[in-house]
């Protein structure tokens, strides 16, 4: 299994305005699989992991889908789409 630190900036609107807040994530790579989870933490400082996508294939812009050759071919995949799932 490979494992991945992901992150991404998101704006989210306050009652001043708004701010962008980096948001974290965790990506494995197994057996031809992407898992990607979000991590959060708990009001006590622990890092919970959250589940949010398993992903067998990449979506080809045809349509059609495609395995994914490695982990970098995965993490590829996941930054070309991050701004749409997740």
């Amino acid at each position: 299994m490979e494992i991945f630190d992901f992150s991404k900036t998101v704006i989210v609107d306050t009652e001043g305005g708004t701010e962008n807040v980096i948001v974290e994530y965790k990506v494995y790579f197994q057996d031809g699989i992407l898992e990607v989870s979000r991590i959060d933490r708990s009001d006590s400082g622990e890092l919970i992991e959250q589940p949010l996508i398993s992903q067998p294939w990449k979506c080809l812009p045809d349509g059609s889908r495609a395995e994914f050759v490695d982990s970098q071919d995965a993490l590829d995949w996941l930054e070309s789409v991050k701004d749409t799932i997740i």
